[in-house]
């Protein structure tokens, strides 16, 4: 469980830290406030279960505070702590909904008790709604699934049944083929993801429910959930289908208060009759697509006027040489510099759509797959996908776009950087076995460098880089391992050894032996007999 305190005196918050068996009743976050609007921030964003509060504090005070959480229909135990044995303050707290009333300064033993006491009624009342909620979710979630089932199968098909006419006139009193439609599809995956996650379906049943309480006054319409596709519900408006867009702003608004955030709405035209309802949905997903982001703080809420004027896309393949030869650099600098010039013409048109986000992520995504597969880098990899460029409002921030898509390609350079590091440690490696195999031949650099498809240059480097020798002295190496070994044969001729290890010439054999070991041949054979 949270808590918050809320107290413009610092001494007063840490008696209240002090004094409070917060592990007792299992209370492990505890956040502080000065004020009123300082406190509506972190309520908002944590929602703690127990609020305490003093009354008079500046900016907003202790009744702006408790007026506002009565507002908001958050759901919490709110304890008022003041120094002013006041009737007035007392009798509006508990008009707010305040639990109970402590005067300061604080006895222990009120406060843990007056705590256990809020706590008990929070975990009551919230187990009662739970009950509640399960409850109405038993009763109301078998109809509205066939009805989702039905109106999903209508999307894609122009057909309707006899019966099927019949029941949609007993249930919603809709003329299927006289009554004019129009469709509107509420886009809420932005809502689904970041405030219900792991409750997908409570979040379709919630956002239904405000949906079809707006739509069923007056029998104006029905909402359902498209099952086949995320994050979406679709509204279908008959009855005075001219106060859509007003009705669609009703359901905003109500969206927006419940969620603390926003979605997304698009309107159709107007189609003759229920038996256009494919068309319509066709023609709303396409306005979604193709409303501009940039534009949704202040408008949410799109028509087919708003996408009247087209928009030339900005395509990933039309820059494909310049960005593959960013990333296979692996300079961060690099490709900052190209995606700047991309998002530089998206900027100037001064429109982003989520067509053009899923077209960005599709040639993203085979120009990967075409890299990956040119550098021979095979498997599965964990490369950043970058898809969290939406506020806390759900706004589109275009900053935030341009931050993920950089993180993508960072992502994929780093892969293809490491991938080729790898590769030429590989092949260094068969270089320098290539080296040990035939080490009594006469390796030349050249041939080294045709065989491996390398230059004499980068072979050199990379080589010593890798065993801190040239490749000449690493050679002359491992001939005097062997000729060390070959001179324990006492049987064996100091020219028969010369010759096996690559040396035709037994007295350059001798200096080059001295030279490394400070012992001739012989003086070394009589070293190791003795």
């Amino acid at each position: 469980m949270k808590a918050i305190i809320i107290d413009d005196e610092i001494h007063v918050r840490e008696g209240i830290l002090l004094l409070a068996d917060w592990e007792r009743f299992n209370i492990d976050t505890v956040l502080e406030a000065q004020n009123g609007e300082e406190a509506m921030k972190l309520i908002e964003e944590h929602r703690p279960e127990i609020i305490f509060t003093d009354m008079r504090m500046p900016k907003k005070d202790g009744i702006e505070l408790l007026r506002w959480i009565q507002e908001s229909n958050i759901t919490c135990k709110t304890i008022v702590i003041s120094g002013y044995d006041d009737y007035h303050f007392m009798r509006t707290a508990i008009h707010y909904g305040s639990f109970d009333y402590i005067l300061k300064p604080i006895e222990p033993d009120v406060l843990n008790e007056t705590l256990e006491k809020a706590i008990y009624e929070w975990r009551k009342e919230e187990t009662e709604r739970q009950l509640t909620l399960n409850k109405n979710i038993e009763m109301n979630e078998v109809k509205p699934l066939y009805w989702d089932h039905t109106f999903t199968s209508l999307l894609e098909d122009t057909q309707i049944s006899r019966a099927m006419i019949k029941k949609l006139f007993e249930e919603f009193n809709l003329m299927v083929q006289t009554d004019p439609i129009q469709v509107a599809v509420v886009s809420i995956d932005w809502i689904i993801e970041k405030h219900y996650k792991d409750q997908k379906d409570l979040g379709y049943f919630s956002l239904l429910n405000i949906c079809n309480e707006i739509l069923g006054k007056e029998q104006r319409g029905v909402a359902f959930r498209n099952l086949s596709t995320d994050g979406e519900i679709v509204c279908l408006c008959w009855k005075n289908v001219q106060s859509t867009p007003f009705i669609m702003g009703e359901i905003y608004e109500a969206i927006v208060h419940y969620v603390r955030g926003s979605c997304t709405i698009a309107i159709s035209p107007v189609s003759p009759s229920i038996m256009e309802l494919s068309k319509g949905y066709r023609q709303a997903i396409q306005i979604i697509q193709k409303a501009n982001l940039l534009s949704q703080k202040n408008k949410r809420i799109f028509t087919q006027k708003d996408i009247e004027n087209e928009v030339t896309q900005v395509h990933l393949f039309t820059f494909s040489n310049e960005l593959k030869i960013s990333v296979q650099s692996g300079s961060d600098k690099q490709i900052v510099l190209i995606l700047n010039n991309i998002f530089g013409k998206m900027e100037k048109q001064k429109c982003v759509s989520l067509e053009q986000l899923e077209l960005w992520d599709q040639e993203f995504q085979l120009l990967k797959a075409h890299w990956l597969k040119e550098f021979h880098i095979e498997g599965t990899h964990s490369l950043y996908c970058g898809n969290d460029y939406w506020d806390r409002e759900g706004n589109f921030s275009f900053s935030a776009f341009q931050s993920e898509k950089q993180k993508e390609f960072f992502s994929l350079a780093e892969l293809i950087k490491s991938a080729s590091m790898k590769q030429e440690n590989k092949t260094i490696y068969e270089i320098e076995k290539f080296i040990r195999m035939n080490y009594q031949k006469e390796i030349k650099l050249q041939e080294i460098a045709e065989r491996f498809f390398l230059s004499r240059e980068y072979i050199s480097r990379k080589f010593k880089q890798e065993f801190n020798e040239n490749i000449s002295d690493y050679l002359v190496k491992i001939r005097m391992e062997k000729a060390k070994t070959l001179l324990q044969n006492e049987h064996m001729r100091i020219y028969d050894i010369a010759s096996q290890i690559g040396y035709q010439d037994e007295k350059y054999f001798s200096k080059v032996f001295k030279k490394v070991e400070g012992l001739t041949p012989n003086e070394y054979r009589s070293k190791v007999k003795a």
